[in-house]
């Protein structure tokens, strides 16, 4: 399920670039590799964090943790996207 989102995402996001220029496409594929890179750090570091924890409350700090940095990733990917679809 979360493969198939994240494709929808990433085709949402590269379709705008089809119908822009080279400059705006390479701009644009660095913004979605760079998300797609800081998501693999977050997901692995949640994944290490889970692995290590003993108590469930430990599980429950990491997941908050693991959910606030998507929420900042997200948040900071959205607003360069628009930023660069404005030029």
């Amino acid at each position: 399920m979360k493969t198939i989102k994240l494709m929808g995402i990433m085709l949402f996001l590269s379709s705008s670039l089809l119908f822009s220029g080279d400059d705006i496409f390479v701009e644009s594929k660095k913004i979605i590799v760079g998300h797609l890179t800081k998501k693999m750090e977050f997901t692995d570091t949640f994944k290490n964090c889970v692995e290590k924890s003993e108590t469930r409350e430990i599980v429950k700090s990491c997941q908050l943790t693991y959910k606030e940095s998507m929420k900042t990733l997200r948040a900071e990917t959205k607003e360069k996207q628009i930023v660069l679809n404005k030029q």
